[in-house]
């Protein structure tokens, strides 16, 4: 909300409008994104994975895996010895 006017929109004539619209077109042949593949959702998937990962340190799948599997035997053991 613009203090002065107290508004959140400008009111604009139709040249005025064109010019305040065109002030946004890049020049030509003006690079406007460098690295087209990270914004891909395969490439979004993968970042937000190994994010996933690192938060969670010193665990990853094959010895929370492991840990799973050790965790089940040892409770098989236990009912036969009951």
């Amino acid at each position: 909300m613009n203090a002065k006017i107290k508004r959140n929109f400008q009111v604009y004539s139709a040249c005025d409008f064109v010019a305040a619209i065109t002030q946004h077109i890049p020049d030509k042949r003006f690079q406007m994104v460098r690295y087209y593949c990270w914004y891909f959702n395969k490439m979004r998937g993968q970042r937000r994975k190994r994010a996933e990962e690192a938060a969670r340190p010193g665990i990853n799948q094959t010895e929370g895996l492991l840990r799973d599997q050790q965790l089940g035997r040892m409770l098989r053991r236990e009912e036969k010895a009951k």
